[in-house]
C-alpha cells in the first residue's frame, strides 16, 4: 500500500541541452522532501503530467537514489537514465515524485529556469541606471576616552639677569679706644677704618700657642665681625692659627664681603687652609654674590668632617653652595660617620639656576668625591637647578661597593633632573654597581641625558652576555595606563620585536581634537609580505603586471588573490611570478582587476632568524606568564621575576614604599 503526503514547493528546474537549439535531454531538479530519520536507499519515480490531476502521463523514470538522514531536499537529473528529448516542454506540465512507497498527493509546476530553445546570440541591453545610495547608519556609540599622553619635555632654563648696581657706601664712623674694662656702650668697642686700601686690622702672633687675634662673644653675636669693600675683611697668619675664635651660642667666624667672605690658606704642606669646630656649623658662610667659603691649600683646599651633622653645609642666593677647585688632589672631600647624615650637602634655593654643589678638577683628581659607609657619599638636591653638576676629564664617577647600593641615586622636587651629566669626551654620567643598578634617577625627570656633538648618543644601554641581559630595561608598573617608554622620532630596531599587541595611534581624521583612532597590526605566523594594486585589461582580457625589481630577491611561496571591478568574468592568474611579474587572463576588454600578492621573507636576516610559531619556556620561566595577572597568578608568577629578580624585587618595594607613604598622608 503506497503513502501519499502532501507535496512541498518545487526548488530549482534547470533545462540543459546540448547547443542552442537542440531538443532538451536533462533536466536539474531539486525538491523539497519530509526529513528521515535514517539513511536509505530506495527507488525514486518521477513523472510528468499534462493537468494538476489526473491528466495523461507524459514521460516517467525511475532511479535508485540515497536520501541521507535528516535530508530535507533530493536532487537529480531528470532524464539521464529515459532523456527529454521527444518530450515537448513549451506547454505546461506538472511533475510527481513517488519515493519508494510513498507518492506525494499534490504535483508541482513545471516550471524552470528561462531557457531558449530555439535562440540566437543578440546584442547585450544597455546597463540599467545605479540605484540610489540607501540612507546614512544612525551614528554609533562613543568610544571610552583615550589615556592622557605623557608630559612634554620642560623648556630650557632662561638666562641669569644681570647684577644689580652697586648702593652707595656709607659714612664712615668715627675711631673709638674704649677703657680697659666692662663697657655698656651698645656700639662696637674698637672700629677701624683704613682709607688707604690696607687693612682694617692685621694681627699677628709668633708664640707656638698664640693667636694673631683672638676674639670673644658671650651673647648672641660675633667674636670677630670684618667688612671690606675690596680686599680682606679680616687676615691673619699665626704660628698656631691665624684666627681663632669662638662662640657660645652664635658664629665662631662670620665673612662678609663683595668678593670673598673669607680666604683661608695654609703656607704648610701639611696644614689646613680652614680647620673649624662648632656645636652648629664649623663653618658657616653666607655670600649673596660670590663664593660662601672659598679653600686654596696644597693638599686640601677645605678639610671639613662632622659626627652628627654635616662636614659642611653651604647655601648661596645666587652662586655656588660650595665652589672648590684642587689642581690634583680632591677639591672637596666629605666624609660622614653615620647613616643620617651626608658626607657633603648642598643646597641652592635660587629661582635663576645655580648648583647644590658644583666641582672641577684640573688634574687627576675629581670634581666631587665623596664616600659614606651606610648613607650617601654625594647627596645634592635643588628646586630648580641640577642637584649636582660635575665637570672635569670624569664630569662624576659614582660607584657602590655593596651588593644592593646604588652606584648615583638623584632626586629632583623642581623642573630640573636628579642626575644631569655632561662631557665633550667622556662619559656625561657613568655609574656602577657590582650588585644592583649603576644609576637611579628620581624626580620628575629621573635622569636627563643628551649628547652636544653631532652624531653623540643620548643614552647608550649594553646588556651583558647572559641570556636575559637587557641594555635597557623600563617598568611602569605604579600606573597601568603610564608607559614604560616613550619616543617622540623614528625608532630604529636592530633586531627583531616582541610584543603582545601593536597598533597605530592618530588623531581621528573626522574629530582630530577630541578623539584617537587605532588601527591593529595584520599578524602571520610568517614572515610575510602584501602586495596589491588595481590593472585594467586589454583587448584581450589580459594583462601582466609588473612587481618591484627586488620582489624575487626578497620573497618566495607566492599566493594570489583577484577580484573583478564592476563586472564579472573568469579571471584567473595565466602565468605566475617570473622575472618579477605575472599575467592575468581570462576577463573581458577593459574590465578592471584588484589584485593582491603575497610573499614569505627569504633575505638574509629572515633566513638566520626565522621566528618561531610555537617553542617551550626555558625550564626558569616554567610556570611563569607574560601576563600573570590574565591567569589569576600574582605578579611574581611573571617572566620577568624568573629572568631579573633584583630589579623586580627592587621595582615591588619602591612601590610598597610610594603606597604606604600616600596612605600615610
Amino acid at each position: 500500500m503506497k503513502k501519499v503526503l502532501a507535496s512541498s514547493c518545487l526548488i530549482v528546474l534547470l533545462f540543459a541541452g546540448s547547443a542552442l537549439g537542440d531538443a532538451v535531454n536533462t533536466i536539474y531538479y531539486v525538491k523539497n522532501i519530509s526529513p528521515s530519520t535514517v539513511t536509505k536507499t530506495v527507488n525514486v519515480t518521477f513523472s510528468l503530467y499534462d493537468a494538476e490531476s489526473g491528466g495523461s502521463l507524459l514521460w516517467s523514470e525511475t532511479k535508485k537514489m540515497t536520501i541521507k538522514a535528516g535530508s530535507k531536499t533530493i536532487s537529480t537529473n531528470l532524464g539521464d537514465t529515459n532523456p527529454l528529448g521527444e518530450v515537448d516542454l513549451r506547454p505546461q506540465m506538472w511533475v510527481q515524485v513517488e519515493i519508494g512507497s510513498t507518492v506525494y498527493s499534490s504535483r508541482d509546476v513545471f516550471a524552470g529556469a528561462p531557457y531558449a530553445l530555439w535562440s540566437a546570440s543578440g546584442t547585450p541591453g544597455p546597463t540599467g541606471p545605479k540605484g540610489a545610495t540607501g540612507a546614512t547608519g544612525p551614528t554609533g556609540i562613543q568610544g571610552e576616552k583615550g589615556a592622557t599622553g605623557a608630559t612634554g619635555l620642560t623648556g630650557a632654563t632662561g638666562l641669569t639677569g644681570a647684577t644689580g648696581a652697586k648702593g652707595a657706601t656709607g659714612p664712615s664712623g668715627a675711631i673709638s679706644i674704649p677703657f680697659d674694662n666692662a663697657s655698656t656702650v651698645s656700639g662696637p668697642l674698637l672700629s677701624l677704618y683704613n682709607t688707604g686700601g690696607g687693612d682694617g686690622i692685621w694681627g699677628r702672633s709668633a708664640g707656638v700657642n698664640g693667636a694673631g687675634i683672638v676674639a670673644k662673644n658671650d651673647g648672641n653675636g660675633y667674636g670677630v665681625f670684618a667688612t671690606s669693600v675690596n680686599g680682606y675683611g679680616v687676615l691673619a697668619n699665626g704660628g698656631s692659627y691665624g684666627v681663632y675664635a669662638g662662640s657660645a651660642n652664635g658664629t665662631g667666624v662670620y665673612g662678609n664681603g663683595s668678593i670673598h667672605g673669607g680666604n683661608f690658606y695654609s703656607y704648610s704642606k701639611s696644614g689646613q687652609g680652614v680647620n673649624a669646630y662648632g656645636g652648629s656649623y664649623g663653618v658657616y658662610a653666607y655670600s649673596d654674590y660670590g663664593t660662601g667659603v672659598y679653600g686654596n691649600g696644597s693638599k686640601y683646599g677645605g678639610n671639613f668632617s662632622s659626627s652628627t651633622g654635616e662636614g659642611v653645609y653651604a647655601s648661596s642666593n645666587l652662586g655656588n653652595g660650595v665652589y672648590a677647585a684642587s689642581t690634583y688632589g680632591d677639591a672637596v672631600y666629605g666624609v660622614a660617620g653615620d647613616s643620617k647624615h651626608t658626607g657633603v650637602y648642598g643646597k641652592n634655593t635660587a629661582s635663576s639656576g645655580g648648583a647644590g654643589v658644583a666641582g672641577t678638577s684640573n688634574g687627576n683628581g675629581s670634581g666631587v668625591k665623596g664616600t659614606s659607609n651606610k648613607g650617601y657619599g654625594v647627596y645634592g638636591s635643588s628646586t630648580s637647578g641640577a642637584g649636582v653638576v660635575g665637570e672635569g676629564s670624569t664630569g662624576g664617577s659614582f660607584s657602590s661597593n655593596t651588593p644592593k647600593g646604588d652606584g648615583v641615586a638623584g632626586t629632583s622636587s623642581g623642573p630640573g633632573s636628579g642626575v644631569k651629566g655632561t662631557s665633550n669626551k667622556g662619559y656625561g654620567v657613568y655609574g656602577s654597581s657590582t650588585g644592583d643598578v649603576g644609576v637611579v634617577g628620581e624626580g620628575r625627570t629621573g635622569g636627563s641625558f643628551s649628547s652636544n656633538i653631532a652624531t653623540g648618543v643620548g643614552v647608550q644601554g649594553e646588556g651583558g652576555t647572559g641570556t636575559n641581559a637587557i641594555g635597557v630595561w623600563g617598568i611602569c608598573r605604579m600606573n597601568p595606563n603610564g608607559f614604560a617608554g616613550a619616543f617622540w622620532g623614528n625608532v630604529s630596531v636592530m633586531g627583531n620585536l616582541d610584543k603582545s599587541s601593536g597598533s597605530f595611534k592618530i588623531d581621528h581624521p573626522l574629530d582630530p581634537a577630541h578623539k584617537y583612532l587605532y588601527h591593529s597590526f595584520v599578524e602571520s605566523p610568517d614572515m610575510k609580505n602584501v602586495y596589491d594594486g588595481v590593472v585594467e585589461l586589454d583587448t584581450d582580457g589580459e594583462a601582466v603586471v609588473t612587481l618591484p625589481d627586488w620582489f624575487q630577491a626578497l620573497n618566495s611561496d607566492f599566493r594570489y588573490q583577484l577580484t573583478c571591478i564592476g563586472g564579472y568574468a573568469p579571471v584567473y592568474v595565466a602565468e605566475e611570478v617570473e622575472n618579477n611579474s605575472f599575467k592575468i587572463a581570462g576577463g573581458t576588454p577593459g574590465l578592471k582587476v584588484s589584485w593582491q600578492v603575497t610573499g614569505i621573507r627569504k633575505d638574509a636576516w629572515a633566513q638566520a632568524h626565522r621566528i618561531p610559531v610555537e617553542e617551550e619556556k626555558p625550564s626558569a620561566e616554567s610556570e611563569h606568564y607574560i601576563h600573570p595577572e590574565l591567569f589569576g597568578e600574582p605578579e611574581e608568577k611573571s617572566v620577568e621575576w624568573a629572568r631579573h629578580p633584583q630589579l623586580m624585587e627592587k621595582s615591588k618595594q619602591e612601590r610598597e614604599e610610594a603606597s604606604g607613604a600616600s596612605s600615610s598622608k
